[in-house]
């Protein structure tokens, strides 16, 4: 479990990171910083076949299957810098896509 002033600050470190551990350390982040809300966000989509196959597929979006997701819209809206495109939020800097659905 991790606070916010936590979570802003890892967030700040993340791009030393290749996209895919960015990608992979924003869903750690965000599972570690949620499980205090009993929310347990789940790799779905592309990444978990990114994963899946050791890279040998590419994804350019994170896809998440979780409840509570006016809770992810106030922290990426609010506190981490994304903004809203449709039904998800892009991280300018970072160059993240992140799709929680229910």
């Amino acid at each position: 479990m991790i606070r916010l002033n936590e979570l802003k600050q890892h967030f700040k470190e993340l791009n030393s990171f290749s996209k895919h551990e960015r990608m992979i350390q924003v869903c750690g982040l965000l599972t570690a910083y949620f499980q205090q809300k009993n929310i347990h966000p789940i790799i779905v989509g592309g990444l978990s076949v990114e994963l899946y196959t050791r890279n040998n597929y590419t994804t350019y979006d994170i896809d998440l299957i979780s409840d509570g997701r006016d809770k992810f819209d106030k922290l990426f809206t609010n506190e981490l810098g994304f903004n809203k495109e449709g039904r998800s939020w892009y991280h300018q800097e970072l160059e993240i896509s992140l799709s929680p659905s229910k």
